[in-house]
């Protein structure tokens, strides 16, 4: 079962992203997701990480690039995990 928390519209309004609260597997199969098939990968462009997201941001503040928005500026890091309990 899975509980909608927000519906978005893109700028034209031909495509929807629901955010969902699930209670158990998603898909009628048992899986945590409807989408476990790979179709295409790119081998030379990497997944989304948090461990990629931090080392992405600490090779900015270590090597910050001239002309960039946080050049010399102190860079903080906060992530926040949440656990959604239903009740």
């Amino acid at each position: 079962m899975q509980h909608i928390s927000s519906i978005y519209a893109d700028c034209d309004k031909d495509t929807l992203i629901v955010e969902v609260v699930k209670e158990g597997p998603a898909c009628h199969t048992g899986a945590e997701s409807c989408f476990f098939e790979p179709v295409y990968q790119n081998e030379e462009i990497t997944p989304f990480s948090y461990e990629g997201l931090y080392d992405l941001i600490m090779g900015r503040k270590t090597n910050p690039k001239e002309g960039s928005l946080h050049a010399g500026n102190d860079i903080k890091i906060l992530f926040l995990c949440v656990e959604v309990e239903l009740l």
